[in-house]
């Protein structure tokens, strides 16, 4: 039975004990013991209560050097757990990377051969063909468009997946995304006799900043879908003003309506799994690999948005995804009016007095190139690698070098490099238009870091290059060398 005094003791015991060395512990308690057994001593009676803390204390350190090797035990097991989870984010991470690094060397791999293919196909579209041969040049171009969204849409998942998709920051006009998106679907809705329009409520600014590529990519994809799924009536976009932010961001809703089949409710939350149809009779009849609502949805979340659904079997769909969107870029006056005058109409280019050097390694690719050209009115040189390149402009000055990135011997990246140090103290400065199967942003930086001025991706559109190349400016005829 513990004695009020025992309190008092043990307190002073600990506090005198703080400052008394563990290995001391032992001769101090029997050195109180010998006092203990002395019945003539005035402090025998409270030794015994002494003797008694000491004892417990004894069983308390015991106790605690019991749970410190516990605790070190589990330590080393926790760092060993750590070690793993570090050495499993890394494997994850080098999968990750190798996935992706495949994905990109797959679809160059891919586009290289499809260039060829829908260049050929644009070449036959312009010569005198029976309505059977249109109709199978039509096919194959159709075909091998529907093959490079298939690809693209596969790089942009592997790239969601992998964190790797920067937003942009410039200019947006939703009037204009709408005006776009209605462009490049029209026919398409036209062949089925659909409707596709626009609205636009007042109150939503006219003017913003954020991604506009991003944005247009998720309307394309959700008009194309409705599109797709829809037999009569048609489909409207509205886009709506949600609140101003705080921060001064704002929020938008972008609605796409149709009046197709609709979606069963059970099926609804399938939508935007990645690899996801409704049924298989949905993948034989209208075909896809499931990724675009997936790849729209994620989209959203990257501009702090989300994407939901409403329908109703048979009375159509509506898809909607809000985003924030940042206020309008201010620019400077100077800026401002070089970018007013940019939309300029450029004057009339002759074909005949611009010198362009193609360089490309690819016979295949190259000849689809040269016949593009040439049915533009163009005469153009070809170099096969990017020393080709350098020695023709030892010979005659280019106005426009159409730069393949990957060559052998010397590529175009190093070629181009080469070319602005050795023309640069000259004042000259051709107008490069870097050529590659590789499309994805941070090739696209790559080009324009070693001095390019343009990138057209592959399979090349026709309208596209020959735009590019009218950006050009002409200078007079000068040997370089």
């Amino acid at each position: 039975m513990n004695l009020p005094e025992d309190n008092n003791l043990r307190k002073l015991l600990e506090k005198a004990l703080e400052a008394l060395p563990e290995d001391h512990m032992e001769g101090f308690a029997n050195s109180f013991s010998a006092c203990k057994g002395n019945k003539d001593s005035p402090f025998s009676p409270s030794l015994v209560y002494f003797e008694r803390i000491l004892e417990d204390m004894r069983i308390e350190i015991a106790s605690l050097r019991a749970r410190n090797e516990e605790l070190m035990q589990e330590n080393a097991q926790l760092e060993n757990a750590i070690a793993t989870a570090n050495d499993m984010a890394l494997r994850a991470e080098s999968a990750s990377h190798v996935k992706s690094q495949f994905l990109a060397d797959m679809s160059h791999e891919i586009r290289t051969p499809m260039n060829a293919v829908l260049g050929m196909a644009s070449m036959m579209e312009g010569t005198t063909l029976t309505a059977e041969q249109r109709d199978f040049v039509e096919t194959i171009r159709q075909s091998g468009e529907t093959l490079i969204d298939l690809i693209n849409d596969i790089l942009d998942f592997s790239k969601i997946e992998a964190g790797r998709v920067d937003l942009e920051r410039i200019a947006l006009r939703p009037r204009d995304l709408l005006a776009e998106t209605i462009s490049l679907l029209r026919l398409k809705a036209e062949d089925k006799g659909l409707y596709l329009k626009g609205e636009m409520l007042p109150e939503v600014p006219q003017c913003l900043s954020g991604d506009p590529t991003r944005v247009r990519q998720i309307l394309i994809n959700l008009v194309g879908n409705a599109i797709k799924f829809t037999h009569k009536g048609g489909i409207t976009m509205r886009v709506e003003h949600v609140k101003t932010l705080e921060n001064g961001n704002n929020r938008l809703r972008f609605s796409v309506i149709d009046t197709g089949i609709g979606i069963a409710p059970e099926k609804i939350e399938r939508l935007f799994r990645p690899f996801s149809q409704l049924d298989s009779s949905v993948t034989r009849r209208y075909g896809g690999t499931g990724l675009g609502l997936a790849i729209s949805s994620r989209l959203s979340e990257l501009m702090n948005g989300h994407m939901w659904v409403e329908s109703k079997i048979g009375h159509g769909s509506t898809f909607f995804f809000e985003i924030e969107l940042y206020p309008e870029l201010e620019l400077p006056k100077e800026l401002a009016e070089t970018h007013y005058l940019s939309h300029g109409k450029a004057p009339a280019m002759d074909p005949a007095k611009v010198r362009i050097l193609l360089a490309e390694d690819n016979p295949v690719n190259s000849k689809v190139a040269m016949l593009l050209l040439r049915r533009a009115g163009y005469s153009p040189d070809l170099a096969e690698n990017g020393k080709q390149v350098i020695d023709s402009f030892r010979r005659r000055y280019y106005d426009v070098v159409l730069m393949d990135v990957q060559m052998p011997e010397m590529d175009g990246i190093t070629a181009t490099r080469k070319l602005r140090r050795m023309l640069g103290n000259k004042g000259l400065r051709p107008y490069i238009i870097a050529l590659t199967a590789s499309a994805g942003k941070p090739d696209q930086a790559r080009c324009m870091d070693a001095g390019m001025d343009a990138f057209l991706p592959k399979p090349i559109k026709v309208n596209e290059m020959l735009k590019l190349i009218g950006d050009a400016t002409l200078q007079q005829d000068l040997v370089v060398e």
